[in-house]
């Protein structure tokens, strides 16, 4: 399996899904019995582990890939990382605030900073000195950025992240500034 490390930064959605789409325009194809699958590292995260996507998806609709990250979301039985849901995601951020409602509104900024493609790096260092656990918080954003990724490249002429972005309110409250 091709195993790239890849950087994706954007100044809008459209920008990252160009980005996106261009690495996966290089791909080489596959032939009749060997489907070539690809592992991209997209983070890493402050204990070294790494986020990464591999593609295609078992589903294979084109422009599909699944989402995982290293030493979390653990399968019991396998111990192999399961990709992580919008679930997931929501649970992280919950247990990140912990019943801390300063905390809770600067999550709330940040979420929205995330939902408009700022840079995950500084968003971690704004929260670092009010969390308890920063790997959990950076991990938390980081996997929110991907998520939001997957369903602009999976809704990009519907929804796409709004979807996404609409459960962690439900749940966390207004994340709009």
């Amino acid at each position: 399996m091709p195993e790239l490390n890849i950087t994706v930064e954007g100044k809008d959605r459209a920008d990252i899904r160009a980005t996106m789409l261009g690495y996966w325009r290089d791909e080489q194809p596959g032939t009749p019995g060997n489907r070539i699958t690809y592992r991209y590292n997209v983070e890493t995260l402050q204990d070294g582990s790494r986020i990464y996507l591999n593609r295609p998806a078992f589903k294979n609709k084109g422009c599909d890939f699944v989402i995982r990250c290293e030493n979390f979301n653990l399968a019991r039985t396998t111990g192999n990382p399961q990709p992580p849901s919008h679930e997931i995601l929501v649970q992280e951020l919950e247990t990140c605030i912990a019943g801390n409602s300063i905390l809770a509104e600067r999550i709330r900024n940040v979420v929205w900073k995330v939902f408009n493609c700022e840079p995950i790096s500084p968003l971690v260092a704004e929260l670092a000195p009010h969390c308890q656990n920063t790997l959990q918080i950076e991990r938390a954003l980081k996997l929110m950025k991907w998520l939001f990724i997957e369903q602009d490249v999976t809704y990009w002429t519907e929804t796409g992240r709004w979807k996404t972005f609409a459960l962690i309110e439900e749940r966390l409250g207004r994340c709009q500034p």
